[in-house]
């Protein structure tokens, strides 16, 4: 209940988190409600401003699109990319209405891919708050089918059908048809850094180096210290061994700890936030080419 507690105080106090607590919330709780955890929060601050009841799972949904939001500010403009939202206001000002239409958001021309997406509730929150062109959901068939029913809830049929792609699940490969050129964001949360290393090497080649920006909170030292990693796993492409491969892709990489991003020292996870944009050298490095991300040649 205190970290809970400290997440509201969080988003209430971070323009874009109040925004999505008092604008975007509303919209969405009462159409999902059933799905998730069990709606047991009230969060409230000053001048009761947020009066919705919602679930752990939605909160945390509402966490990561503003976590989002704000590392898109640290890392500036992307070359060839329309411009995400700056300011509250502005998010306010693109957010799409879900109860049949209304406005595209301000990240209508973007292409997401979500790599692990838990119950759907962060991908309904950042499309209804931020719009997409397509968004893309990488997961096991038994989890599309649960996201699937939570978008439809949160934000009609129309959105989900026209938008949301659930990409098969493959252990060897992705299949080329399910596979865009580029890709504006990539998003994976407490989900990258709990697959098998070649599933990780698999989705890195096919996603992650199209991707002109990413968000990605790695929870793998956690994984380790839980004895739930095999001792074969060396690591590779999750914490910075992961930012040391974008890197090299001649991407702007940040790294922060989890705690740091969310305010709050005491908290538990030894996870880490990896985040990235694009600086228009990929083709330097020889990563423009869709086909040579694939199968990328020796230098």
């Amino acid at each position: 209940a205190r970290d809970v507690s400290q997440i509201v105080e969080f988003m209430l106090n971070c323009e874009f988190g109040s925004t999505l607590l008092t604008k975007v919330l509303p919209m969405i709780a009462p159409r999902v409600d059933g799905f998730g955890s069990p709606r047991l929060i009230a969060p409230h601050g000053e001048q009761n401003r947020v009066q919705t009841y919602l679930s752990q799972d939605l909160l945390h949904g509402i966490l990561k699109v503003a976590l989002l939001l704000r590392s898109f500010l640290a890392l500036g403009p992307v070359p060839n990319q329309s411009a995400p939202p700056t300011s509250g206001h502005a998010l306010e000002e693109g957010a799409v209405t879900v109860s049949g239409g209304g406005g595209a958001g301000p990240l209508a021309s973007w292409d997401i891919v979500e790599v692990g997406a838990g119950p759907g509730l962060h991908a309904a929150t950042f499309v209804a708050a931020l719009g997409a062109r397509t968004y893309s959901i990488v997961d096991l068939p038994t989890q599309q089918h649960m996201q699937h029913k939570v978008m439809v809830r949160a934000l009609g049929a129309d959105i989900v059908e026209r938008t949301f792609a659930f990409v098969p699940s493959a252990r060897r490969a992705v299949l080329a048809d399910w596979v865009l050129p580029s890709y504006d964001l990539l998003v994976s949360t407490f989900a990258l850094s709990e697959l098998a290393l070649d599933v990780r090497a698999k989705y890195f080649f096919t996603f992650i180096i199209r991707s002109r920006r990413g968000f990605v909170v790695d929870n793998f030292q956690d994984l380790r210290a839980a004895g739930a990693v095999p001792s074969h796993d060396t690591g590779d492409f999750a914490g910075l061994d992961l930012v040391r491969r974008l890197q090299g892709m001649a991407f702007n990489v940040q790294i922060s700890t989890y705690q740091q991003a969310i305010h709050q020292p005491l908290h538990p996870s030894r996870a880490v936030v990896i985040t990235w944009a694009s600086m228009g050298h990929e083709q330097t490095v020889g990563m423009g080419d869709p086909d040579n991300v694939r199968n990328p040649q020796p230098s």
